[in-house]
């Protein structure tokens, strides 16, 4: 796992698991998003479109967007939404 430069919008962090072997992508991306705090993001770079982190992103309720980079390359942002506060909090 390679972290990368910051992200275009400089956010969050970066994780190259394009080298590592089914499934360690998928465990370490997983492992980087839970530890995600409220209006947190971390990226991450795969070798295949993450079908089965997707899956698991979306059970979890947080946030991504995946897009192809080219042959054998993957850019997943996923992101903790920050907390909305409820009318009795404002």
């Amino acid at each position: 796992m390679k972290p990368t430069p910051d992200s275009p919008e400089g956010t969050g962090v970066n994780l190259d698991l394009r080298d590592l072997p089914p499934p360690e992508p998928l465990h370490r991306a997983l492992e980087a998003a839970e530890r995600l705090a409220a209006g947190e993001s971390v990226t991450v770079l795969t070798r295949f479109r993450p079908a089965f982190l997707i899956d698991q992103l979306e059970a979890r309720g947080l946030a991504y967007a995946c897009v192809s980079l080219g042959e054998l390359s993957w850019q997943t942002s996923i992101s903790r939404e920050a907390a909305t506060p409820t009318p009795d909090q404002s």
